[in-house]
Formats: structure tokens, sequence, C-alpha cells
């Protein structure tokens, strides 16, 4: 774009936004940064689409605390469906760590394995896989590769997602724009997705009792990351314990948030040597272990 065309762009955008920011209760700083952000070059394009935009969703993934100054601190997301929060109050990303990469001695545990492939319970905000990911690329070699399975009954919507961990948004360095642009639609099944050549996320949208049944894996370590077995015991059934030991071989991992007693005496049941352990923040006690026997 040359200087005159800039100056014309610049001239009709400020004008169009003046002018839509009467009707959308946002300030014309606030829409000219929206356009920037949506990577609008042309005022037309964006003034043309903008009426019909909901602003409260119109960036709804990485920039929406930027392009909205007025925009509140965002409250830990909460399940509609069980009350309860996908991660902690305090710092999800770093309870992300001590659960579920420290829980399960990641890296320590990858560093030899040509593909390692981890299994959870709960996919959520997708906040452990991109944990996951994003340790597992800085700590291994190039021929080295993660397969990542997660089960999610409820699937959030990729906006959500994007909103919901904006606040990591540059820790993932790209990675969660790639999750949102490869996010399947919430169709129940399995959705196998290649996110490079080294990483490979399969979602699940399904009950977890009827399908992990059906999943055919070598795991190499547990994600426990259902909500509390208090609210949401099905993710915590026999069968989902069952499974775990089939799906696992000796030595394989698991990490839990939860030092529920039936959960641990389930999987001392399957097999599993399990350890209660100090929790992450508020939380005093969680779970680890591995499999103690070859597999069920």
């Amino acid at each position: 774009m040359t200087k005159q065309e800039r100056q014309i762009f610049t001239r009709e955008f400020k004008r169009d936004a003046v002018r839509l920011s009467e009707t959308s209760g946002r300030t014309t700083e606030q829409i000219e940064q929206i356009a920037e952000d949506l990577g609008y070059e042309d005022s037309s394009k964006f003034f043309d689409r903008a009426p019909r935009f909901d602003f409260e969703k119109v960036c709804p993934c990485f920039n929406r605390a930027q392009a909205m100054s007025d925009l509140r601190p965002i409250d830990p997301p909460k399940s509609q469906e069980f009350d309860d929060l996908y991660f902690s109050a305090d710092d999800g990303l770093a309870e992300s760590k001590f659960v579920f990469l420290d829980g399960n001695k990641l890296p320590e545990n990858w560093l030899e394995a040509e593909r390692f492939v981890i299994c959870e319970t709960g996919f959520g905000t997708g906040l452990n896989f991109l944990s996951a990911w994003k340790l597992f690329e800085e700590t291994t070699k190039p021929h080295q590769a993660l397969d990542f399975i997660s089960f999610e009954k409820y699937p959030l919507e990729a906006e959500k997602i994007g909103l919901y961990l904006q606040p990591w948004l540059n820790f993932f360095d790209g990675r969660l724009q790639q999750l949102i642009a490869h996010y399947p639609p919430g169709i129940p099944g399995f959705h196998r997705v290649a996110l490079n050549e080294r990483v490979t996320l399969t979602l699940i949208f399904d009950d977890v009792n009827e399908a992990i049944p059906k999943l055919i894996a070598d795991v190499d370590a547990w994600f426990l990351d259902g909500f509390k077995p208090a609210t949401n015991p099905d993710m915590w059934s026999d069968t989902v314990i069952e499974n775990m030991a089939r799906l696992s071989r000796k030595g394989t991992r698991l990490a839990t948030f939860t030092a529920a007693g039936k959960v641990r005496r389930s999987l001392i049941a399957a097999g599993f040597s399990i350890e209660k352990v100090p929790g992450f923040g508020r939380k005093r006690d969680m779970t680890i272990g591995y499999l103690a026997g070859d597999r069920a």
C-alpha cells in the first residue's frame, strides 16, 4: 500500500469506525484495533461484515484482551455440565505442569522413546495437551514423535478454547493458534489431527465409557483430568480404569489431581501401584502411580 493509499484508507477507516462505534457500544479505537487484529487491510471488507459481528465474540481467540481495552480479567472457565473449574483459579498452567508433566516424570520418561503416547480423560480447554506438546518439542530430538489421545464428552467450541487460554498465548508460541486452526467440529467420534510431522492429536468426542473399549493404543502416560469424582463419577468408573490397564504396559505412569479413596482403590485393583503425594496449590493431595505388572 502506497503512502497516499494508506492516508485514504486511514480516513475511510476512522470515518467508518466512528459510525460503527455508535451502534456497537465500542470505542473507535477498539474497533480499529479489532480490525487490525483480524487482519483486515481493506476498510470496506471489514465494515461490510462488522455490523453483523457479535462484539463479545469478534476476537474470541487470541487477541480479545488486546483488542478490547476495557475487558475485565477473564475468570477461570467453569464447566456448565459439572459446575467445576477446568483448571486452577491460581495458575492453570503451573497446575498442568505440576500435576501431569511432573507427576508423570516428564520430560525424563520420553527422552529415549521413538514414539510416546499420552492418553487423557477430559480434554477440556486443551491446556494439558498444549503444555505437553511444548515441552516435548523443547526436550526431544527431531526423530521422536508424540501421540496425544484425549476423551471429551462435552467439547468446547474452538473460540472458547482460544478465549480461555489467551493469557498463555505467547507462552505457547504459535501452538494455540495451530490447535484452534485444526480443531475438529464437535461431532461424536474419533478425530485424528496431525499438527506437524512429530505431533498428532486424537480427540475422541464421546462418553469415555463407550469409547475407551474401542481404543487400540500402547499408552506410556495417563493424564486423568476428568472433573472431580463426586460430580463426574462416570469419568472414574471401573470400565475406564480396567481399560486403562488394558491399554498400558508395565511401567506406564499415571497422574491425577484427585486423591479420592475410591479412585485409588480402583486403580490398585486394576494393577497400578499408587502413591498419594502433595497436591498443587491449595489442594492437599494428588495421586501418581504406574502399572506394576504386565497389561491386563
